[in-house]
């Protein structure tokens, strides 16, 4: 039975590696519960490649619902009425002991897939864009990984009350392996799918930063070449 509150989680990965990961979905689902979603064939633009996927649908209710439509902005949200500014703090507070939950859970794991070329991913959705959260990275170290819970809170709620572009398709969160803390939000324009990744929001300053060629992204980011299948664009080509 399920210990999460407010998220449901489906696991999707590729038929063909059913038997090597039956055991480990076993293991989350006595924890975390959720449902099975293995697929024969997944096509897409791109280059992230998956060995599992844990899709995380948050459970919530109207006050909720409205502000990840981003109805409110944050002056909205200090207008609102007190139940629902308690609703939605209460929600914040339940959804950061779930993440917490699921991180323990994968780092009991994690070093079964940490020297594997392709990504485990926890993938929100917002607007039904998808933001992948690649856990696996080849640099991503024990404390780069316990703040995630606490980062990701941060990256839902900047979602929820600042206005993103609009040409978004995908999004990936990525951490700054110097602070040992995720605040990178990679938002590549679709024109550059196949390219690189040019463009990002530093959620420290709240803004769009661009990039103008592979280089800049390995420059800004200094990605390991053993990450090459873990980004959503690849920046070793």
């Amino acid at each position: 039975m399920s210990k999460l509150q407010v998220v449901h989680v489906i696991y999707d990965y590729s038929i063909r590696d059913e038997n090597d990961l039956n055991e480990v979905i076993t293991g989350f689902e006595d924890v975390l519960g959720g449902e099975r979603k293995p697929y024969h064939v997944r096509l897409g633009a791109i280059d992230l490649n998956t060995i599992l996927e844990l899709g995380l649908i948050f459970i919530i209710g109207p006050a909720i619902s409205i502000y990840f439509e981003g109805f409110f902005g944050l002056k909205k949200f200090e207008e609102i009425g007190e139940e629902h500014r308690r609703e939605i703090i209460a929600f914040f507070k339940t959804l950061a002991s779930d993440m917490d939950l699921i991180l323990r859970s994968f780092s009991k794991i994690r070093l079964d897939f940490r020297a594997n070329n392709r990504a485990v991913s926890l993938t929100i959705y917002f607007k039904n864009i998808p933001c992948y959260i690649v856990i696996n990275h080849a640099n991503c170290s024990t404390q780069i990984l316990k703040n995630l819970p606490r980062d990701l809170i941060r990256l839902v709620r900047f979602l929820g009350e600042t206005q993103i572009p609009e040409d978004i398709v995908v999004m990936q969160f990525y951490f700054d392996a110097v602070l040992k803390r995720w605040k990178y939000l990679l938002i590549p324009t679709p024109e550059y799918f196949g390219k690189y990744i040019d463009r990002y929001i530093d959620l420290d300053d709240g803004k769009v930063h661009l990039l103008f060629s592979e280089d800049d992204f390995l420059n800004r980011f200094h990605p390991p070449i053993d990450d090459a299948q873990k980004f959503i664009i690849t920046p070793f080509r």
